[in-house]
């Protein structure tokens, strides 16, 4: 007789586990981005909203570049990943829309002479040490901000390179260059660091989600619905 309980409570136990993932309350959503994504609010006011309603969904985040992100939400390695347009190329099957645009500005050391200044322009960039986040061949943030340097007829004079934001922004605090972040790296408040805006320049940086087309992950669907939906008052949803 116990056994017979034992046996039902079981099946019991396995019928509700499948109800769950079917409609989209348990599971794992492996995300990958790249860490500027993090000071838009974007991807954590998605977590916190979605969690409140699915606590048992699991998440596991990975920092990783634009080119590795494509290819990992092509293979399925990621369910999806939030990166920085433009990108030269997508996998197939993989969508990409765009979630959050904001502008393009400048992080000065807080003694440099354009400080002072409520707005600079790219010609009064002309000779300035830069210090950069690393090339992603061709794609995100660095081949908006050297398009836009092109355009504006502005040589840039790059002295070094960081892997992330954060510690570009560290460069700047140390005075060897300035450099082009996007705006919400604001949020990220260094004593010896002040944020400009571009004169004359009407561009925006856009933060994007790349996802999979044929994506069928009842808690995977749903995330994406709701992070689509968390999307920032200047973003966009144009899918490519």
């Amino acid at each position: 007789m116990k056994e017979a309980i034992r046996t039902l409570q079981q099946a019991e136990k396995t019928a509700l586990v499948a109800r769950q993932a079917g409609r989209g309350e348990l599971g794992h959503i492996e995300i990958g981005y790249v860490g500027s994504a993090i000071f838009s609010g974007v991807l954590s006011t998605a977590i916190s909203r979605f969690r409140e309603a699915n606590p048992l969904v699991e998440f596991r985040l990975n920092e990783l570049g634009i080119v590795q992100q494509l290819e990992d939400v092509g293979s399925g390695r990621l369910d999806l990943g939030l990166l920085r347009l433009p990108v030269k190329s997508l996998p197939p099957d993989v969508a990409i829309v765009s979630l959050h645009r904001e502008p393009i500005i400048l992080a000065i050391p807080r003694g440099h002479r354009l400080a002072r200044q409520k707005s600079v322009t790219l010609e009064a960039l002309e000779a300035e040490p830069f210090v950069a986040v690393q090339i992603q061949e061709g794609s995100g943030f660095n081949a908006q901000v050297a398009r836009i340097c092109a355009d504006g007829g502005l040589s840039l004079q790059i002295t070094q390179r960081a892997g992330q934001f954060t510690a570009l922004a560290g460069l700047v605090a140390g005075g060897l260059g300035v450099a082009f972040v996007p705006d919400s790296l604001r949020h990220l408040q260094i004593a010896d660091v002040v944020y400009r805006p571009l004169a004359k320049i009407n561009q925006q940086s856009e933060l994007a989600m790349a996802y999979r087309k044929s994506e069928r992950a009842p808690a995977v669907v749903a995330f994406v619905d709701q992070l689509k939906k968390s999307a920032r008052p200047g973003g966009t949803a144009n899918h490519l």
